[in-house]
């Protein structure tokens, strides 16, 4: 007795590996990151991750819209840029509560 070979369903979970990458997801990524890495520059490094953070909502829509790929890289540069935007502010307001008692003392 022989049974019939067995042949794999497809899902509707399986991504589509020909879809495009989102060039604004991977953008988003990327200068989010940068952003995180310059958060120390004040508010330079959060303006950049800030900027990060809204291309990678964009390219967020556009993976929805177009079922395109890079929505992982888009949730990740929304987290990464919204982080160096909160840190550049932690650090900024260190930096002028430390300074401001020293300036104040000088006048």
């Amino acid at each position: 007795m022989t049974s019939a070979p067995v042949t794999p369903t497809s899902t509707s979970t399986t991504t589509n590996a020909s879809a495009k990458l989102n060039g604004l997801a991977l953008a988003g990524f990327i200068v989010a990151l940068v952003g995180l890495v310059l958060f120390f520059t004040t508010w330079i490094g959060g303006l950049i991750a800030l900027v990060g953070a809204i291309l990678s909502i964009v390219g967020k829509v556009q993976v929805r819209r177009r079922g395109e790929r890079g929505n992982g890289l888009a949730i990740a540069g929304t987290i990464i840029g919204i982080s160096g935007v909160v840190l550049a502010i932690i650090y900024t307001s260190v930096i002028v509560a430390a300074v401001l008692p020293q300036l104040q003392q000088a006048h």
